[in-house]
């Protein structure tokens, strides 16, 4: 309960960063502060009271520090990129956003197969790489200086952070791209503050539509990345989604009515056509 309050506060206070200064560095700048308070906080519970056992050791690891984590590396390489932004020529502009893109995805391939192993929802090996019984080994990424202290930390935890961080900031870059390349095209990044429309209904259901926008090929023919969709969407529906690939792991899961939402939309739009032809 102290950790979902914790977290509660997290994401208020990360939106009203947003709200409040629309300078990225600033912005990143606040979060950053906001993330370490939050870490700072968790590490005290963690040292202080033991875990339940294994299994809530690992829940806490892979699914609950790596939130806040997740949003202090996204960030970070933020407030970085924009400080070191060239301010003049517009192509050495597109040239610094391409070679941070490509520096992105050469750590998704040096990392591909433990990314595959989180996005197919494996279990078998989360002993090893997020309790911290094994937390001085498996050392297979740059850690920098996020958040390490040895009682509060696992050989992947931070690996996990970076690996849903990164999607987040390429997605970041691809837009930033897009803006130099349109300078007339509204901001994907600023949608949170034209938009007036917000997400009324679950999370899940948000999290379903995706996919199947995705999967239908509906939007770029296909070619569109899910967190690219998922991060318009959060933006155009002012929603935070969260770890939205384990929300689709559930919904794969599930033993019955796996596509509730999309059927929900079918029949209500049945509905009203029946309503209207009466």
């Amino acid at each position: 309960m102290r950790f979902e309050i914790l977290l509660q506060r997290l994401q208020q206070q990360l939106n009203e960063i947003k709200e409040q200064y629309p300078d990225m560095v600033i912005q990143s700048s606040q979060s950053i502060l906001l993330c370490r308070d939050i870490l700072s906080e968790m590490n005290k519970i963690v040292v202080s009271e033991s875990f339940q056992g294994e299994t809530d050791e690992i829940n806490f690891f892979k699914s609950i520090k790596v939130i806040p984590l997740t949003e202090l590396i996204y960030y970070t390489e933020i407030r970085s990129l924009e400080i070191q932004f060239p301010k003049a020529n517009i192509q050495e502009q597109k040239d610094y956003v391409k070679y941070k893109i490509r520096k992105a995805n050469k750590f998704f391939h040096y990392n591909l197969e433990f990314i595959q192993y989180v996005k197919e929802g494996h279990t078998e090996l989360d002993k090893v790489y997020y309790t911290r019984e094994n937390g001085n080994s498996l050392n297979i990424t740059n850690t920098k200086a996020y958040f390490r202290p040895p009682e509060f930390s696992t050989s992947h935890d931070i690996l996990l952070g970076k690996v849903y961080a990164y999607e987040r900031f390429t997605n970041y870059l691809k837009n930033r791209l897009f803006q130099l390349k349109n300078p007339h095209a509204i901001n994907i990044l600023d949608l949170h503050k034209k938009s007036p429309l917000h997400w009324t209904c679950s999370k899940v259901a948000l999290t379903e539509l995706i996919y199947a926008l995705h999967s239908s090929g509906a939007i770029n023919s296909g070619t569109a990345d899910i967190s690219q969709l998922a991060s318009i969407a959060e933006e155009l529906f002012n929603v935070e989604l969260g770890d939205y690939y384990r929300t689709y792991l559930t919904l794969r899961n599930r033993k019955i009515n796996r596509t509730k939402f999309l059927d929900k939309l079918r029949d209500s739009l049945l509905d009203h056509m029946d309503e209207l032809d009466a």
